[in-house]
This record gives C-alpha cells, structure tokens and sequence, in this order.
C-alpha cells in the first residue's frame, strides 16, 4: 500500500513539475526569447522586420485578438505552493493542479501559434525568411546555454 501511493506520490509531482517547468519555459523564453518591454514574443518577432502600415495595422489586430494573459505563466506555481502537503487529499489537490495548469498552457500554446500562424499569413518571403533566421539564431544560443548547463 506505502509503495503504490509513494508511486502515486511521485506521478503527481512529476507531473506538476513538468507542467510547471514547461509553462515556465514557454513564458519566458520560448524561441523569439524573453519579454524584454514586449507584451509577447510575438511583437518581439516582428521588431526584426520592417512592416508596413497595413502589416503593423493588421498585426496589432491579431495580436490585440490574443486572450490577455496568453504569454504569462499566471499563478501555477503558487497554486501549488499553496497546497499543503499533510493535507489527507494533498496527491489528489495537486494532480487537479496539474491538470489545470496543463489545460491553460495548452491554451495558451494554441493562441500564440494561431497568433503566429496568422501573422506569418501578412508577412512576405523575405520577411518570413528574416524571422526564420532570427529564430534559428536564438536556437543555436539557446542550445549553447543547455550545453553550458549540462557541463
């Protein structure tokens, strides 16, 4: 019985922990980088190319289009935090946890690559290409650092 539910145990904070990291990551590194005075990392996207005033009209739509806290990690973690662990229904309280937070990252993992993808839809193929390179720039850095951290 202590075997199945420190099992059960160890499920459940797997399970919130990679939400919790992956939310993290998503928020605030995902690949255009951090917010740095940008409300998501899609205007931060497009700061490498040069739009035109029906581009930057039509970008800003799509963008104000997007659900308020798309790019925000929220209250996750302190959720969590919140839990208490000699709680007789603390496994259950979090693994609810979990799978809230689970559902808000996949929506919000679905709003910006809808935002993205109708972005990428006004943009021409230079532009594109130009925010390709960006992209794949910050990758490599991103990779650089995962191997520094893994030294």
């Amino acid at each position: 019985m202590k075997k199945a539910l420190k099992s059960k145990h160890v499920i459940a904070m797997t399970l919130v922990g990679t939400v919790l990291v992956s939310a993290a990551a998503i928020s605030h590194a995902g690949p255009f980088g951090g917010h740095h005075n940008h409300h998501n990392p899609l205007e931060k996207m497009l700061d490498s190319v040069d739009l035109t005033d029906q581009q930057e009209t039509e970008a800003q739509r799509i963008l104000d289009a997007l659900p308020a806290n798309s790019h925000q990690r929220g209250g996750m973690l302190k959720e969590l935090l919140l839990l208490n662990p000699d709680d007789a229904d603390y496994l259950d309280q979090a693994e609810k946890s979990a799978r809230k937070a689970g559902e808000q990252v996949t929506e919000r993992i679905n709003a910006m690559a809808k935002a993205r993808k109708d972005i990428y839809s006004i943009l021409t193929p230079e532009q594109k290409a130009e925010i390709d390179k960006r992209i794949q720039k910050k990758l490599k850095r991103m990779e650089k650092h995962r191997q520094y951290d893994e030294d």
